[in-house]
């Protein structure tokens, strides 16, 4: 990578390689960017969010339309500095500027894939919903509506939110371009999209998804575990954003997403069709049986048996040589309840199967067979020594 003389924003906004890099979104590409640059890194960071949000396209222009479009552009970015307007305000003049230079560049709003503001905003928004929550949450700005544990949720054509076959919200009624799917410990739900896609969301998880997808992509946010039967669309991919900072595109395919902001380990795991899994460093395709797992020292990719990733939703917890501590953890979550234990047997290691839709009680019970482990309730509180 060359590095290149850099004054202003424009250096960069005009510059071929340079936009080429901000099209291919190679994370490590630009992070060697900004590290040889490391002065400029301001002036990059600005250019960058510029042209991620717009399409770029090229068009051959004549010298006299150049030097003529050029004259009027100069003379506006002239104005908007002697105006002293803010950053935003020089960046959409030079926005404009970008008509011209040897190639036009001409660029127009995205209006069908969620930019990085954008993003930011919906991370703030699905970190805002509140999973301590008795019951699942449907909310639409300041509308909300609750609705029982394991319903599924319906979004028709015309975007109305139908629960089995109860109206909820009328699409007219929906004034946000955004919902947030709210499932608290101890309850779950589905979402039938629009578009056919089937989404499980486990317990303790949350969902921002749009009043409709738009024309060229479908784009969701979570945080937590959800399992997708993503509907075939080869014009429109699926994307699924997490709060963890990963994204997995795909067209049509059955796998699931463990990505609970409080986790330190997360992972996709792919049952049927093809997903591409991009982090903040690296870039990984999977095929049926593989997994993608995710943590805050590495990433990498595994042959693996996916069905202990996806009998949750089944309400079954298989286990593999899992310890004990990160079954109470599961249990924990899926239940709705506090379970404070020792240390003791947290290491102990299991194999077999849990039939979710017993009473935690009974859990326990069988759970201490092998394990001379001892339990007390109290309310919402469990204290396994």
């Amino acid at each position: 990578m060359v590095k290149k003389k850099i004054e202003t924003i424009e250096d960069l906004i005009f510059d071929r390689d340079f936009i080429e890099l901000s099209v291919r979104k190679d994370q490590r590409e630009i992070n060697e960017f900004i590290l040889l640059h490391s002065d400029k890194q301001e002036e990059i960071r600005s250019a960058l969010v510029l042209l991620q949000h717009l399409n770029v396209n090229f068009h051959e222009v004549s010298d006299s339309q150049i030097k003529e479009d050029w004259n009027k552009i100069s003379q506006q970015i002239e104005t908007t500095k002697k105006k002293k307007r803010y950053l935003r305000t020089y960046i959409g003049g030079i926005a404009a500027a970008c008509a011209v230079i040897l190639l036009i560049i001409f660029f127009a709003p995205n209006s069908n894939h969620i930019n990085i503001n954008e993003k930011d905003n919906l991370l703030s928004l699905i970190e805002s919903g509140d999973i301590s929550s008795d019951e699942v949450q449907i909310i639409a700005g300041e509308s909300q509506t609750n609705i029982n544990n394991d319903e599924t949720i319906i979004q028709t054509q015309a975007g109305n939110i139908v629960v089995g076959n109860d109206p909820k919200m009328i699409s007219t009624d929906i004034e946000t371009e955004y919902l947030t799917v709210v499932v608290p410990k101890g309850r779950r739900t589905t979402i039938k999209f629009s578009d056919g896609t089937t989404v499980w969301i486990n317990s303790g998880s949350k969902v921002v998804y749009p009043k409709f997808f738009g024309k060229k992509n479908r784009e969701i946010i979570i945080n937590g575990e959800v399992y997708l039967d993503v509907a075939k669309d080869l014009d429109r991919p699926f994307i699924v954003h997490t709060v963890k900072g990963f994204d997995v595109s795909v067209l049509g395919t059955k796998f699931n997403i463990s990505a609970y902001s409080s986790d330190a380990d997360n992972s996709v795991v792919l049952v049927d069709g093809s997903v591409e899994v991009t982090t903040k460093n690296s870039k990984g395709q999977l095929t049926p049986n593989q997994g993608f797992f995710i943590n805050d020292e590495s990433c990498y990719v595994k042959n693996v048996n996916v069905y202990p990733y996806i009998c949750w939703k089944d309400n079954v917890m298989s286990l593999n040589g899992e310890s004990l501590d990160v079954i109470l953890k599961k249990l924990a979550r899926h239940y709705g309840v506090d379970i404070q234990f020792s240390e003791k047997y947290a290491g102990e290691k299991y194999k077999g199967k849990i039939d979710l839709k017993e009473p935690i009680e009974t859990v326990l019970e069988n759970i201490s067979v092998s394990t001379p482990m001892n339990y007390s309730v109290n309310g919402d509180v469990i204290i396994v020594n």
